[in-house]
């Protein structure tokens, strides 16, 4: 389940990856049920695939289960590639970057997380 879920991760972040890193992490939801930790990384994979609303929706479902900076930082990126500015505007505010900068993030999450800072300050 966690190679199967590492692999999607890493695919998702490729130029063409995004479509393979679906079926991976649906096949490790198969496997293991909807954990929270799987549900955040589709939510992911989804974002990476351009498909913007499946992965608000799953990440707003989390949001009460997992509220992870991890999650709340993954809802921000996909509430700003939907052009939904205002709703990611207030998100941001309740989002701790310090925390988040501590966690095991993706090469582009780490990216996007330092622009991010980088424009705050």
């Amino acid at each position: 389940m966690i190679a199967l879920n590492n692999l999607a991760m890493l695919l998702a972040d490729t130029q063409d990856g995004s479509q393979e890193a679906i079926g991976y992490i649906n096949r490790a939801i198969d496997l293991i049920g909807t954990r929270p930790s799987l549900m955040d990384s589709k939510a992911y994979v989804l974002l990476r695939a351009g498909r913007y609303n499946e992965a608000i929706a799953i990440l707003k479902a989390l949001l009460g289960k997992k509220g992870s900076s991890e999650v709340q930082f993954h809802l921000y990126q996909a509430l700003v590639k939907n052009n939904q500015a205002d709703e990611a505007r207030e998100l941001l505010s309740k989002i701790d970057l310090k925390e988040l900068q501590k966690q095991p993030l993706t090469p582009t999450d780490q990216r996007e997380l330092a622009a991010l800072v980088d424009s705050s300050r």
